[in-house]
Parts: structure tokens; sequence; C-alpha cells
């Protein structure tokens, strides 16, 4: 009797939950759309603590519906109340499944907070919408803001592979290139800028500046391979030619000599790096 007793009490309210107190099913969705109306109108209209209101009333007459949610969802971002958003969206997710574009909405959450969990709603949604250019933005933006500079430029090697005549994209990622200290690869960037945007003056100021960046380090490196080749050069002509050449001295005139360590050996690199140092701090340049 007890079982029975707690079926029907079940059977009840779904009853009352369906129909609600006087009211028939179409006069509640009347009630309904025109709450989510006025809803979306306060939004729109920045009043987003009453379009809160009229998104809770449509919820009151039914929590199955996940269009009301958004809207409290997204004023609740707007206000800078990032928990009760997140709550939100996560019943909307709960509603609509694996393929929710809540995700995206939740991710843009997570992305406020600086929260990890960001990764994980945009890559399922992105996984679901691919072409979603604004989701893809957001990714970028998020590996830019926490210095994953890596990751940045795969995403935007990614989106120039959808639309390569973008030249916002390479610009963009000729800067990361630029902060990765990937100054080969930016300069590539460039003159694909170039090709596409002759008149950028901000790209012909970072093409100028990366061809300096590359000829003082091309020559810096060729300066360091030189002083190299000056010491391998004078170790070996310490002991192939000057060492033999003084025991040969030795020979003729007579007697012992006892031949010490050339100091050079070990005076000459010290020198060499001093030089060196010297060269890089003032920023003179070396033309090979």
């Amino acid at each position: 009797m007890k079982l029975l007793k707690y079926y029907f009490i079940v059977i009840i309210s779904i009853v009352l939950n369906g129909c609600g107190p006087n009211l028939t099913y179409e006069e509640q969705m009347n009630s309904y759309k025109e709450n989510y109306n006025k809803a979306v109108t306060f939004f729109d209209a920045n009043h987003f603590r009453t379009a809160i209101n009229y998104a809770d009333r449509c919820i009151s007459i039914t929590d199955t519906l996940s269009v009301a949610y958004y809207i409290k969802g997204e004023a609740l971002l707007e206000l800078g109340e990032l928990k009760e958003s997140e709550a939100t969206f996560d019943i909307i997710i709960d509603l609509e499944g694996s393929k929710s574009r809540a995700y995206k909405n939740r991710a843009l959450v997570y992305f406020r907070m600086n929260d990890s969990n960001f990764i994980d709603d945009i890559n399922n949604y992105l996984e679901n919408y691919p072409n979603d250019e604004e989701a893809g933005v957001l990714k970028r933006t998020y590996y830019e803001s926490n210095e994953s500079f890596n990751k940045a430029i795969q995403e935007y090697n990614i989106a120039i592979e959808k639309d390569n005549q973008n030249v916002d994209l390479y610009i963009k990622r000729s800067i990361l290139f630029f902060k990765n200290k990937d100054f080969k690869e930016a300069l590539l960037d460039c003159n694909t800028i170039s090709q596409l945007s002759p008149e950028n003056l901000d790209n012909i100021k970072r093409k100028n500046e990366l061809e300096q960046i590359l000829y003082k380090n091309n020559n810096r490196n060729k300066l360091l391979i030189s002083l190299g080749v000056v010491y391998l050069l004078y170790v070996l002509l310490s002991f192939f030619v000057l060492k033999p050449l003084v025991l040969k001295k030795s020979n003729l005139l007579g007697g012992e000599i006892i031949l010490g360590k050339d100091p050079l050996i070990w005076l000459l690199p010290i020198v060499l790096l001093f030089f060196f140092i010297i060269v890089n701090k003032f920023n003179y340049i070396l033309t090979f």
C-alpha cells in the first residue's frame, strides 16, 4: 500500500507540474514565451538583473527548456557573478548533453576565471562546432594571455590553414613568433603580410626590426665561430709548429730544455671571450 501511495503522489506531482495551478499547457507556454521575450528585451538593454528575474519566471513554469537558462547564465556572466553563471550553464549541459552549445558559454566563464577547465570545454565545443571562428579566437586568446606561445602558434596555424588570405592572422602569428624569439619564422610571416598588404606600416617597421635582429645574430654567430677557429688554430700552431721548433733549436744548441705550458693556451680563451662580450654589450656590428 505504501508503494502504491508513493506512485500516486508522483503521478499527481507530474500532472500538477505539467499543467500548473489553473493553467492549461497552452497558457503556460504563452506565459513562458511572454516572460522569455521580456528577458531578452531587458538583456539587450543591459538590464541584466531584470532579465534574470524574467528568466527565473520562465524556469518556474518549466525547468526542462534551456533557452531561459541561456539568458540567465549570460546575464550573470555580464554581472560578473561567475560561479552562479557556471552553475547555470552546468544545468544547460545536463539538459542538452555532450553536444550542447553551452560548452562555449561555460568556457567563457572559465576564461574569465583563468581556469584551466576552459581548455576541456572549448575543445569539446570545437569538436562539435569546428567552424565557429569566435570560439577559435577565444582559444587563441586564452593561450596568448597565459603566454603559452607555442600552443597559441599552433592554433594560428590551424586558423591560417582554413583562411590563408587573412592578414590579421599572419600579423598576430608574427607577433607571437617574435615574442617566442622565432625571428626567422616571424620574418617569413612579415614577408607574407607584405604581399597581402603592402601598405601596412606596422608590418614594414616590424620587418625592418627583424632583419636587423637577424643580421646582428648572424654576425654574432659568425664572430663566435671565428673566435673559436682562431683559438683552435693557435692550439694547433703551438703544439705542431712552435713546440717542434723550440725542440729542434734546443738540439742544435745542446743541453736539455724543459718546456713549460704555453700561457696563451689558457689566456687566449679568456681574452677572446672578453672581446666577444664587449662586442655584444655595446652592439658593435662586425660585418663578415
